[in-house]
């Protein structure tokens, strides 16, 4: 029998979907990168005409649609929530002040910070209930405005750049450097399956890292191994990491 991890299953299930639906429009929840290229790769083996949308070009997460005709003029479910007074909070706050409130993760989008604001996409039959509910993050008591994806200019994500030695490009060598943790901790992290290389889930701790690759860690962030400047005199590595905020 054959055995799919999480990921797999929910990309089994939402072109089980999908495919299902002959007359009219199918939208998923939100998706990310890695979910989005499995489920690609097999509707278009299947022929099945469909597009992914987050609510903005350049994001992550989006949903995916199928059943839309090029004179098809329908809006997708999306919703930006723009949420004031949101200075000094990080992407980490918002987004588990977010989840307490009784939502699930697929139901929101990306969520972009700066210095004033938060920008959260969400679907759109649930952006009532996120106004209703979210009354405090941190010591901060949110005003919320829901607008259509759009409607206002989005800032640039913000990240932090920081310059490591690493003895090796080894995947628990490189969160055990970044996340301050322990070789040990890092390598229990990857095998617990809370790590992901490019939007895809890794169980092995000796991968090698590099350049461009995107690491996520459940409870520790998101570093992009954004270059890789060579080997120092003593044969270690200098690589540059970028950690979004």
């Amino acid at each position: 029998m054959k055995k799919y991890n999480d990921d797999d299953l929910i990309a089994k299930n939402i072109i089980e979907k999908a495919s299902y639906i002959f007359d009219g429009v199918f939208y998923s929840d939100f998706l990310d990168p890695g979910i989005q290229r499995k489920i690609s790769t097999t509707l278009d083996k299947m022929k099945v005409d469909h597009i992914f949308f987050g609510g903005y070009e350049d994001a992550e997460r989006k949903i995916l649609i199928t059943g839309i005709n090029n004179d098809d003029e329908k809006v997708p479910p999306i919703d930006l929530l723009l949420i004031e007074n949101a200075n000094g909070l990080t992407h980490r706050d918002i987004l588990g002040s977010l989840l307490s409130t009784g939502i699930k993760r697929n139901v929101l989008g990306d969520i972009i910070v700066d210095e004033k604001n938060a920008y959260v996409f969400a679907k759109s039959n649930f952006s009532g209930y996120i106004d209703s509910n979210l009354e405090k993050i941190k010591s901060k008591y949110p005003v919320i405005r829901i607008l259509r994806p759009g409607e206002v200019s989005l800032p640039e994500k913000r990240v932090a750049k920081k310059v490591f030695v690493i003895s090796s490009t080894r995947l628990d060598n490189v969160i055990s450097k970044v996340c301050s943790i322990s070789r040990n901790e890092s390598s229990a992290l990857i095998k617990k399956g809370l790590v992901k290389l490019n939007h895809e889930v890794i169980e092995k701790p000796t991968v090698a890292v590099t350049e461009n690759t995107l690491i996520s860690i459940r409870g520790h962030g998101r570093y992009l191994i954004s270059c890789m400047n060579g080997l120092t005199n003593k044969g270690n590595h200098k690589v540059e990491i970028q950690k979004y905020l």
